[in-house]
């Protein structure tokens, strides 16, 4: 079924079809007509807006295959594809996105809830979700991520800005940000993390391969490498610290004479790796029984994460 600009009237949907209950079939809306608005719009099939139309639903958007739009997505409540989600400008949901497939937007793609897709999210400007970020590829953006939990890939994550969570980063490959990385849990990496300023967990930070930091790397719990470890600034873990390879703290081309704070490497506990540029400060592991174990043990691997934050293991 195709609407026409004669079934719009100052860009309301005025046409013969309700589809604030579902609709059996496809719908194709056409180019040119600048915002579009619905009360709800549903479909069994897919919805296409071709170029020069965005699509803008005050409760939710959802189709049982894709939805696409030449601008912009926008539902005051929730969007949901049983494949993929495209739009040429941003998609933004008063709650949550998700895709069957991926979800793809020229500009920004915002929630007021979770974003998940099955495989890749990609946008132009910057990800934001109130609550979780989710996917089953790589997850990227030409400007900031930002999640109020988790973030999770099984690819990797890469942000031309930061990359913030409330709570744990996990990837099966690398996480990489133009500026800052930080979360309220543990940050875990298949391959490398590298950051452009600074990067921060509440917990551990653990990569397959090496770490950097434009600025200091500090954890509440344990830091660990599969290779390398650098820091502009200072290196900060309360539990233990690894690499496989060398380690290099205060190395900021930007400082002309590195404070004493931006050359420690301090740690609970030193397991290895040979410190190359820094001075090591150990402070002794924590009393509590529980912490010691947790951190010269192997993990126990009980967490909801794909990842493991301790150790970057996949669940």
């Amino acid at each position: 079924m195709k609407l026409t600009k004669k079934d719009f009237k100052n860009g309301e949907y005025i046409g013969e079809i309700d589809f604030t209950t579902k609709y059996e079939g496809s719908i194709e809306i056409e180019g040119g007509l600048g915002w579009v608005k619905f009360k709800r719009l549903q479909v069994s099939g897919r919805i296409v807006a071709d170029c020069g139309t965005g699509i803008s639903a005050g409760w939710g958007i959802s189709a049982g295959t894709g939805i696409s739009a030449g601008m912009s997505i926008s539902a005051g409540w929730g969007i949901s594809a049983g494949t993929g989600i495209s739009a040429g400008m941003s998609i933004s949901a008063g709650m949550s996105i998700s895709a069957g497939w991926g979800i793809s937007a020229g500009e920004g793609i915002s929630a007021g809830e979770g974003i998940s897709a099955g495989t890749g999210i990609s946008a132009g400007e910057g990800i934001s979700a109130g609550t979780g970020i989710s996917a089953g590829e790589g997850i990227s953006a030409g400007e900031g991520i930002s999640a109020g939990t988790g973030i999770s890939a099984g690819e990797g994550i890469s942000a031309g800005e930061g990359i913030s969570a409330g709570t744990g980063i996990s990837a099966g490959e690398g996480i990489s940000a133009g500026e800052g990385i930080s979360a309220g849990e543990g940050i875990s990496a298949g391959e490398g993390i590298s950051a452009g300023e600074g990067i921060s967990a509440g917990e551990g930070i653990s990569a397959g391969t090496g770490i950097s930091a434009g600025e200091g790397i500090s954890a509440g719990e344990g830091i660990s490498a599969g290779t390398g470890i650098s820091a502009g600034e200072g290196i900060s873990a309360k539990l233990t610290l690894k690499a496989g390879y060398r380690i290099f703290a205060g190395i900021s081309r930007w400082v002309k004479s590195p404070t004493t704070g931006q050359l420690q490497i301090k740690c609970g506990k030193f397991e290895g790796g040979e410190i190359c540029y820094g001075n090591l400060v150990e402070t002794g592991l924590p009393e509590d029984e529980n912490v010691n174990q947790r951190a010269v043990s192997p993990c126990d691997h009980k967490q909801t994460t794909p990842f493991c934050s301790q150790c970057g293991a996949k669940l």
